[in-house]
């Protein structure tokens, strides 16, 4: 970690490596517990730092695979997933609220099935959407850990979905936008053609969507 003043390093976290991880790391701010930087990799599966010191406060120990999405949290958990070859092999929801090796007491969901690799999962209104590197896209009810609905849009995703409004925005390898509600209720819009491929995650700011593709970016406004 840096002083974004001086640009002097605060503190350095030596840490394990086995695998090769190109998870984002977080920072959550449970209601029963200080601010945690939440980092996810193949050596210590998911890991909460305090962000201030560098201390680890507490880990779930190896994951079986690669980690390439990031860490997302809601409802009160942190959901991380691993995998290999374009598949999730497996997701967990960890509650941060714990100290040392959590992976037996605090892990409060787990799925195996069904997972993304690459796009990072999104949690929204009690609902947990994974959406796969092959087009298969689920939904979650958190509250019960059932799937409530599971469905196929075309396309190979290198991206991740974001959520606006309570629409879910991705963009596929050719370059082409798939647009679902994020809803219990399942439901599609047509694609939205960029005209050349993309491995590009949408961003939101300023009230204005940014997609880009492997030559040109777009800058939509939103509506007023």
């Amino acid at each position: 970690a840096f002083n974004k003043l001086t640009g002097k390093t605060v503190w350095q976290a030596d840490r394990a490596v086995r695998r090769t991880s190109y998870a984002t790391p977080i920072i959550i701010q449970h209601p029963n517990t200080g601010p945690q930087l939440i980092c996810v990799s193949g050596a210590t599966g998911i890991s909460s730092l305090d962000p201030e010191t560098g201390k680890v406060l507490w880990t779930t120990g190896e994951f079986p695979m690669r980690t390439v999405s990031s860490p997302v949290y809601g409802e009160g958990l942190v959901f991380a997933t691993c995998g290999g070859g374009g598949n999730g092999k497996l997701l967990i929801g960890v509650d941060p609220t714990g100290s040392g090796n959590v992976f037996e007491t605090h892990t409060k969901y787990k799925r195996s099935t069904k997972l993304p690799y690459v796009p990072t999962p999104i949690v929204y209104e009690g609902h947990l959407y994974l959406w796969g590197d092959g087009g298969v896209v689920s939904c979650v009810d958190l509250s019960t850990q059932k799937n409530v609905w599971t469905e196929r849009v075309d396309g190979g995703y290198s991206s991740s979905p974001v959520c606006i409004n309570g629409i879910l925005y991705c963009i596929d390898e050719n370059g082409e936008v798939a647009m679902i509600d994020a809803s219990p209720k399942f439901k599609s819009y047509e694609k939205v053609k960029l005209g050349d491929p993309s491995h590009a995650t949408v961003v939101v700011a300023n009230g204005r969507m940014f997609l880009r593709t492997f030559k040109n970016l777009y800058c939509l406004e939103a509506k007023k």
